[in-house]
């Protein structure tokens, strides 16, 4: 009995271990999802916001919680003002459970042809987060939108 119940316990812990690493459409992706509640007030402290732009964030702002896998940021680009695209910036080669994040390396807050992980060098494109070489993973994609009132949500 004591056997089966030990086995039984293993196959579960096991099971949860595999579906925490599926995206919402059961997709497999080394990067677990994380609260994001992010809201960019363009007319207010997100003026700098415009067409063409990007902005980090980090979990200094907004609810309790983690912006991005362990904390280490998101990254919002602002293509047109209607077009919105939201990046975990941790790198999805390089992510291991209670391990380092790495972040990519933004040197200003124009949109970049690529986004370079600063450990093991794999460039994604910004646009939609696939890989350029050497990756099987796409960046980790949160959702995006203008609401009614012009605020910007970025959520999960």
């Amino acid at each position: 009995m004591q056997k089966l119940f030990t086995n039984t316990a293993h196959f579960l812990i096991l099971a949860l271990l595999f579906f925490s690493c599926r995206d919402g459409d059961g997709n497999p992706h080394p990067i677990p999802l994380c609260v994001v509640e992010i809201d960019i007030d363009q007319r207010g402290r997100d003026n700098d916001f415009v067409p063409g732009r990007m902005k980090t964030f980090d979990d200094r702002r907004g609810p309790a919680g983690c912006y991005g896998n362990r904390g280490g940021g998101i990254v919002v680009i602002n293509l047109n003002d209607e077009e919105f695209f939201a990046w975990d910036m941790a790198c999805p080669n390089n992510h291991f459970a209670g391990c380092i994040v790495v972040q990519f390396r933004l040197t200003s807050q124009e949109i970049p042809t690529y986004f370079e992980c600063s450990l093991c060098k794999i460039r994604f494109n910004p646009l939609d987060g696939t890989p350029i070489s050497g990756s099987r993973y796409v960046m980790r994609r949160y959702r995006a939108t203008r609401q009614p009132n012009g605020i910007i949500e970025v959520r999960r």
